[in-house]
């Protein structure tokens, strides 16, 4: 009769129990280990590889191939606007992902851009009547449309109004009159700013006078008779540029009508 086997001289009730658990203990290894290598296979090997827009089409999330849209309630639900399904969110996330669903948002027109948020792929500007997706031109919003500048023809710079013209006349020899009032009665103003500064200066205005309506025969600094009152006189053919008074276009003689007064009218 052959030797009992050891099992079998150990068959006790105890011992098939604990048996009984070895097994399955190491059934339940194995079926953890061999999930734990598909994972991997599939996020390590070429074929599972991905990018930021996406990687090959063959690989699938729970049957929806990458860079597909899914807006059923009863598959992956990505249906939350311009989100779009991305294995790569299931195996390592990222930017714009939502957890670990597998869905992904993305830009659109219209949109700010950041960096690392891909651009939707043509199934979602299809959903939601957006443009710019993947493979299709931007549409630039009405808004920002180049508008053709409208030409205003170049209205030519306006011309400064001439100057009036400085004429000097002689105030009436037998009157009382000021600067101002002769030149009102020549229809012109009598102007403050015009006067000869220096001596030289009414020389010069006395010889222009003279080229044209003779005037006096001598021109004299200082009237040293006291005859007349005022300055830029003329008196018995001498002209004088500087009397008691400074010139003004106020200034009247009010003792002798002879002194005539040299008045600058514009």
């Amino acid at each position: 009769m052959a030797e009992d086997s050891p099992l079998l001289q150990n068959d006790t009730p105890g011992s098939s129990v604990r048996a009984a658990k070895h097994s399955r203990l190491v059934a339940a290894t194995t079926v953890f280990a061999v999930g734990a290598l598909a994972v991997m296979a599939l996020v390590h090997t070429p074929a599972g590889r991905f990018s930021a827009l996406g990687g090959p089409h063959d690989v699938t999330v729970l049957g929806r191939p990458q860079q597909s849209c899914d807006f059923s309630e009863n598959g992956l639900n990505c249906g939350a606007k311009y989100q779009f399904v991305d294995p790569t969110c299931v195996a390592g996330g990222g930017l714009g992902c939502v957890a670990h669903t597998g869905c992904r948002f993305c830009h659109v027109d219209g949109m700010e851009r950041q960096d690392g948020i891909p651009i939707c792929p043509p199934c979602v500007c299809d959903h939601w009547g957006a443009t710019g997706c993947v493979g299709q031109a931007s549409v630039a919003p009405a808004s920002e449309a180049p508008v053709a500048p409208v030409e205003t023809p170049a209205t030519p710079d306006a011309e400064p109004a001439p100057a009036p013209a400085l004429e000097w006349l002689l105030s009436q020899d037998g009157l009382f009159e000021s600067c101002a009032n002769r030149c009102a009665k020549a229809g012109k103003s009598c102007s403050n700013e015009a006067w000869p500064p220096l001596y030289s200066d009414f020389v010069t205005l006395v010889k222009n006078l003279n080229a044209t309506a003779h005037i006096c025969d001598e021109i004299k600094d200082f009237d040293d008779t006291r005859h007349c009152a005022g300055s830029m006189i003329v008196l018995a053919n001498k002209c004088f540029f500087r009397g008691f008074q400074p010139a003004s276009c106020d200034t009247e003689e009010d003792d002798h009508s002879d002194c005539r007064l040299v008045c600058p009218c514009v």
